[in-house]
């Protein structure tokens, strides 16, 4: 009360900037600063990747070890993941998502959408072009763009956790969904990205910002498109249901009869070292260890040659 009686204008103002009741009020205000700070975790990503030698080092024992764990079922699961964020694929789920929405009479959640997909298209794309970043030479699909950032992970989070975010505005389902929707794409798209060795982790997290920026973009359009006066236009729910399971279906064939074809290498045998004495002796045996995140480790001090596991053990 003593502040407000020192500075009225302040204080009016920044009643008004929290003021629930209207559009240009909380709402606003959360989503500014909300855009603020990622843009600042994006920009602070991306000169760690540019001015930190550790970061492409953690990506590179990280793509190691997500090879190391590959298994034919989990490769099998991780390609049929992955197929969502594929462009064709993406493209007819967006197209079908904005019908659906306006078709069925919520214009704003439709824009939102158009919004955030086109916008997060153009910047994936010119990122990937000032980045230049090529992809991990061990991936299992061959892919030609560019890695920085995930136009995958960045799609899981402006297409899919757009719809989920945007239904539950529209309260078409409930936030506990939504959040559980929205999330779960990203996280499982994102992460089949990492598995499959098709991008580094940075490329992946930075993908998820760009796409949540957009995706918080796209809900400002929709809430400046919602308070527009305006008629209101007669929901066609047939026409709506038609487009959109037109749109699923083709997106679905797309993504079962289109599948990548996996990078075709020749099998690398067993690395046989024939005097391990010597190669350690020499220096040409490397007995550093290091974490994941480039801590050093006490180095390697017992090497056993020969014998099974149950011979080492009894050995130890």
């Amino acid at each position: 009360q003593r502040l407000a009686g020192r500075h009225p204008r302040a204080m009016a103002v920044l009643r008004r900037r929290l003021d629930p009741s209207h559009g240009g009020g909380l709402l606003a205000t959360g989503i500014v600063l909300l855009l603020v700070y990622l843009v600042g975790v994006f920009v602070d990503g991306a000169l760690d990747l540019a001015l930190v030698p550790d970061t492409a080092a953690l990506d590179a024992r990280v793509s190691n070890l997500a090879h190391a764990y590959w298994t034919p079922l989990g490769l099998q699961i991780a390609g049929w993941v992955t197929q969502a964020g594929h462009v064709p694929v993406a493209t007819l789920v967006a197209i079908g998502g904005v019908l659906g929405f306006g078709l069925f009479g919520h214009r704003a959640a439709a824009i939102g959408l158009a919004v955030a997909v086109l916008g997060n298209a153009a910047t994936v794309t010119l990122l990937k072009l000032a980045f230049g970043r090529a992809r991990p030479e061990i991936s299992y699909f061959l892919e030609s763009s560019n890695s920085f950032p995930s136009g995958h992970a960045a799609i899981s989070v402006a297409l899919y956790g757009s719809i989920a975010l945007l239904l539950w505005r529209e309260r078409l389902i409930g936030p506990t969904l939504a959040i559980w929707a929205g999330m779960g794409s990203a996280v499982t798209l994102g992460l089949s990205r990492v598995y499959l060795v098709e991008h580094f982790l940075s490329d992946v997290l930075n993908g998820w910002v760009i796409g949540a920026i957009w995706m918080v973009i796209g809900l400002a359009a929709a809430e400046a498109t919602r308070r527009r006066p305006g008629l209101p236009r007669a929901p066609h729910p047939a026409l709506a249901g038609t487009a959109l399971s037109a749109c699923l279906l083709g997106a679905l064939w797309i993504a079962v009869h289109h599948l990548p074809i996996p990078v075709e290498r020749t099998g690398i045998g067993p690395v046989v070292i024939a005097d391990v004495q010597a190669e350690v002796a020499g220096g040409q045996l490397p007995l550093d260890v290091v974490t994941l995140s480039g801590e050093a480790l006490p180095a390697v001090s017992v090497v056993s040659t020969g014998g099974a596991a149950g011979t080492i053990a009894a050995r130890l």
